[in-house]
């Protein structure tokens, strides 16, 4: 009965996963690792102020799946809301080198009021994060870049 119970749980936790990909519109067949890319997409869903701590950790494969799937380009405004300054080199290449090649998430990008951008930099005190984000968005294209408000005494 005890290893009935276990198995059954398992399963149960995989249906689950399962389902959420579906939702996620993950593509099982093509997607090897679909159970990966369902529990990272549900985590910045929940958690997008979190993703700068762990996206440069991802591996590439899994970051350029990510960047396919439609649930994850939809939540592109929402991660910007919850932006935190970069943690390492890696993630700030994410920026730099793959989300500038993704034409759908520029496009979500220019759609983000420049006021979260604003905001961003009135609520953070190092330059150097300031910078940081000021440099992803004219790598990433941001149109309104050059309307975004700088405090003069940073």
């Amino acid at each position: 009965d005890t290893f009935n119970y276990f198995e059954d749980l398992g399963h149960s936790i995989k249906r689950k996963i399962a389902r959420l990909a579906e939702q996620y519109e993950i593509d099982k067949e093509r997607d090897k690792s679909w159970i990966e890319t369902t529990l990272l997409i549900d985590y910045i869903e929940s958690y997008p102020g979190e993703f700068n701590h762990f996206i440069g950790k991802v591996e590439g494969k899994v970051q350029e799946r990510l960047l396919r799937n439609e649930k994850f380009v939809e939540l592109i405004p929402k991660i910007f809301k919850n932006y935190e300054p970069f943690v390492d080199y890696d993630t700030e290449m994410f920026y730099k080198d793959k989300i500038k090649h993704s034409e759908r998430i520029r496009k979500k990008i220019n759609d983000i009021d420049k006021a979260v951008f604003e905001e961003k930099i009135r609520e953070w005190n190092d330059p150097g994060d300031i910078g940081d984000l000021l440099e992803a968005l004219k790598e990433i294209g941001y149109q309104r870049l050059d309307e975004i408000e700088v405090d003069k005494n940073i």
